[in-house]
């Protein structure tokens, strides 16, 4: 139901991968960007609500892609941004405004939900 959906995948077969998956379940709103998502300009591609954050384990550093995202400009007010992370690392650290509302583990995964203040530039 969602409007439009982006993808990010730095790996090429994976997008393709991706892209094949979206064909069958007819997804026609959704884009996959063969990008890595550190060094990706978000500002043309918000604004999002949702925003889901599973890097492989190790190869990324969370609270540099929260201050990424934060700084674009492209999460919406009151936006919730799922994380996922290696059990054995810490929660990364969110930009101001951002609320850690629940975490979790299960088996060898950490995951969190953080929520985006509405007022949030109300703080800068």
């Amino acid at each position: 139901g969602a409007a439009t959906v982006v993808f990010v995948e730095r790996d090429r077969r994976a997008a393709d991968q991706i892209r094949t998956s979206l064909k069958e379940l007819g997804c026609p709103a959704a884009r996959v960007l063969v990008a890595d998502a550190a060094c990706l300009s978000y500002t043309a591609l918000g604004p999002f609500d949702i925003v889901f954050l599973d890097p492989p384990f190790g190869e990324c550093d969370l609270t540099v892609l929260c201050t990424l995202l934060e700084s674009s400009g492209t999460l919406a007010e009151g936006a919730h941004i799922y994380m996922e992370m290696n059990r054995r690392q810490t929660l990364p650290d969110v930009p101001p405004g951002w609320a850690i509302i629940r975490e979790q583990m299960a088996g060898q995964v950490r995951y969190a939900l953080a929520e985006r203040s509405c007022n949030v530039t109300d703080r800068e």
